[in-house]
């Protein structure tokens, strides 16, 4: 990778507040009580906003509003973890997260970011990196797509096991014996949320955990959901989950 490249792409991980008098654009805030919106708008470079709550700090090209409701989500995903896990503070002097969401997959993936300090697991062949994620001392960056991930189900551990149940039932062959199944699909918000609560956990209770336990701590709060009456639902099974998981018989 040319050093042009790779700071380019440092430059804009490292989510300089955007300066109106740098770009010719015009910045409009957009306040309410937990999260300041600047927005910039440049013709060249297209419309990017930056919210900053208590703990995050995150750039998005989506509306205000949605990027508003993002930002309060994960403060309170914050202080559900929080008490949960008896860690960290409603204020602190932790570096905030600072998140970029992108437009799409093809704009991230042609950054060619490479986890090189986190990553996903153990099964990074057949679910490429979909978040970036760097654990920096002068500040943590996350960076991912605003994409849905789909997951193809019609594997081949899917299509031999689907041979085994047929041959169990004195089937003579596997002839018309498979499923096609329909792809899984996951949000980037729960792509977030799961990335959100890893870095809480590596943040504010550092230690060397398997990559199985921080997948199992991002799919936990992955799912959540956050009602009005301030009520967080957690843990629930995602959409598509008996489609990955075959029933065991007892």
């Amino acid at each position: 990778m040319s050093i042009s490249r790779w700071c380019a792409m440092i430059s804009c991980l490292c989510l300089a507040p955007p300066v109106a008098a740098q770009s010719g654009g015009t910045t409009t805030p957009i306040a309410s009580p937990d999260v300041v919106v600047n927005g910039l708008v440049d013709k060249k470079k297209g419309s990017w906003k930056r919210a900053e709550s208590e703990h995050v700090v995150i750039y998005s090209k989506d509306s205000a509003a949605e990027l508003a409701r993002v930002s309060k989500n994960l403060e309170r995903l914050y202080q559900l973890m929080s008490r949960l896990y008896r860690r960290g503070a409603p204020a602190d002097d932790t570096a905030k997260l600072q998140v970029t969401l992108f437009d799409n997959a093809a704009t991230f993936r042609a950054l060619g970011l490479k986890n090189l300090r986190a990553g996903e697991g153990p099964y990074m062949a057949a679910f490429p990196d979909e978040t970036y994620y760097d654990p920096r001392e002068d500040g943590e960056v996350l960076a991912m797509a605003r994409s849905s991930q789909i997951i193809d189900l019609n594997t081949n551990h899917a299509f031999y096991q689907d041979c085994e149940a047929a041959v169990s039932q004195d089937a003579t062959d596997c002839v018309g014996q498979t499923i096609n199944r329909f792809p899984a699909v996951r949000s980037w918000e729960q792509l977030l949320y799961a990335a959100f609560a890893q870095r809480f956990i590596q943040t504010y209770d550092p230690a060397a955990y398997p990559r199985w336990y921080l997948d199992g701590v991002g799919a936990l709060f992955s799912t959540i959901t956050l009602k009005a009456n301030g009520g967080i639902e957690y843990a629930r099974p995602p959409l598509g989950y008996n489609d990955v998981f075959l029933p065991m018989a007892i």
